[in-house]
């Protein structure tokens, strides 16, 4: 299969395993904020295969950052907040909402040094009952700051990696801060182990939180990995 996004917040499944045959999209999921306004999808998508065997795992973020509108925030932007997801495709289900999810959320931030800080939740996720993935919204704990997602997210092991900006300046210039955020790819929980430089001293080990987000400096492109035998390093 084939899966795309739009700018209305639908995420299209095409199922291209008959050859010669033009694949008919069908709807699998469609993303809105808690208001109900749409939340566009312009970054990339990542695959798993659940580990139950239960169907793929598709990841994705949402926001925009192309029109001039994009770079300023307000509590009436549309959309007033933007999310990250990870929902099931089963090959049966279509026309998923996020009322088909379970939430996650982050909590207010907290600094470390020049870094803000965010943990986040660990509601479970069935996926033998009707729960069909997760979602947290890009929040400051309780406060909107237009954080979106504009790149590719990436798997490492049990973790999906993705970065989120901040816009603070004339959507031509890099005038932004970034969160690099890592969440448990399954359920959207936090991490259960240190796996970022939450202090900031180069290293991760017992000196760090268990962190779910940190801040950076600028407009990040999306994350990757570097493996030097033994760890990965996003």
């Amino acid at each position: 299969a084939i899966y795309g996004g739009d700018l209305r917040g639908n995420i299209w499944k095409f199922d291209v395993h008959n050859a010669g045959i033009f694949p008919t999209g069908s709807r699998l999921f469609t993303a809105n904020d808690s208001t109900g306004k749409q939340q566009p999808i312009t970054g990339g998508i990542a695959l798993s295969e659940h580990p139950d065997g239960l169907g793929t795992m598709v990841y994705f973020g949402t926001g925009k950052y192309f029109e001039k509108s994009d770079a300023g925030f307000t509590a009436t932007s549309s959309p007033q907040v933007d999310s990250f997801y990870g929902v099931l495709d089963n090959g049966a289900s279509i026309n998923l909402l996020r009322s088909n999810l379970v939430s996650q959320y982050y909590s207010a931030g907290f600094i470390v040094g020049s870094m803000n800080i965010r943990t986040s939740s660990s509601s479970p996720v069935n996926y033998f009952g009707a729960d069909k993935g997760w979602f947290i919204d890009l929040m400051n704990g309780a406060t909107k700051e237009g954080e979106r997602v504009i790149t590719t997210p990436i798997l490492d092991n049990n973790h999906v990696i993705f970065s989120s900006q901040l816009m603070l300046g004339d959507a031509c210039i890099s005038s932004s801060l970034s969160y690099l955020n890592v969440l448990n790819a399954l359920d959207g929980s936090a991490p259960d182990e240190r796996v970022l430089d939450a202090n900031g001293d180069g290293v991760i080990n017992n000196g760090d939180i268990q962190a779910s987000s940190i801040t950076l400096e600028g407009q990040t492109s999306a994350p990757v990995l570097i493996n030097n035998g033994a760890n990965s390093y996003a």
